[in-house]
């Protein structure tokens, strides 16, 4: 009989975390961000292991321009489930865009997991060389040309990179971002 009744209990928490989810993803599809964080966060309560509530809520928060609260969310879905590629890329754009290096270790973790997958590495390697030249590197986008001729970007938007750089003073660096960004943008 207990154990019918922790049966009944599991599945009554499976299916409330996933509603408080799904209700989440309603409100940020409406722009009413604010509301889908407080069902995330109530997704969060009822299992603090769901991964994609954290990376939702991070998602939402960006939306809200609280970078840094989108960065601990995006974080803190790494530390549940480090398979989850999505959510170190939108951490490091979040992290390039907000004049942030990349987290060490994270990004070493990327490495590791994600290095022999072009199709998810693709947009890692964009983001690294526009790191390196933001930080005064050359930024070797010729051979990451050559290296992903053939593989795609996906549905990838340039606007918070582009955001990013036209904020910036004029400079030697800026130039050069904007030109690095453009080979992008043309892949």
């Amino acid at each position: 009989n207990n154990i019918q009744k922790e049966k009944f209990f599991k599945i009554l928490q499976t299916k409330a975390k996933q509603d408080y989810i799904e209700i989440g993803n309603k409100y940020a599809f409406k722009g009413e961000y604010l509301k889908a964080i407080e069902a995330y966060k109530k997704a969060i309560e009822i299992n603090p292991k769901r991964d994609e509530a954290y990376y939702n809520m991070g998602n939402a928060y960006y939306h809200l321009e609280e970078f840094d609260k989108a960065i601990d969310s995006y974080i803190k879905a790494l530390e549940i489930n480090p398979n989850k590629s999505g959510a170190y890329i939108n951490l490091f754009e979040l992290q390039l865009t907000q004049n942030q290096n990349f987290d060490k270790a994270l990004e070493e973790r990327y490495i590791e997991l994600f290095a022999n997958q072009k199709d998810k590495f693709i947009k890692y390697e964009m983001l690294k060389i526009l790191e390196d030249v933001k930080n005064g590197a050359k930024g070797d986008s010729e051979s990451w040309i050559k290296r992903y001729k053939g593989v795609g970007l996906g549905s990838w938007s340039f606007d918070e990179l582009d955001m990013w750089i036209e904020g910036m003073d004029e400079s030697e660096r800026k130039r050069r971002l904007v030109e690095v960004l453009e080979v992008f943008k043309g892949h």
